[in-house]
């Protein structure tokens, strides 16, 4: 399966998966300093991890990532 990425500010109506914070794909977590980098990839790789192989309810795993990380 091949990966297209688009750019939804020019093309909205495409067929697809949406991958931005407006989506359960999207990173959740907000990085405020470049000093927190390391800490919001890691939120987000555990995310997508429970999100994709665990089959979880992206808010439940996003509600108990916020409190670890």
């Amino acid at each position: 399966m091949a990966i297209t990425v688009i750019n939804l500010r020019y093309n909205r109506n495409v067929k697809g998966y949406r991958c931005d914070r407006a989506s359960v794909l999207g990173n959740p977590f907000h990085m405020f300093q470049e000093s927190e980098r390391l800490a919001v990839v890691a939120a987000f790789r555990e995310y997508l991890h429970e999100v994709a192989n665990l089959g979880a309810n992206p808010v439940d795993v996003v509600l108990l990532l916020a409190e670890k990380y």
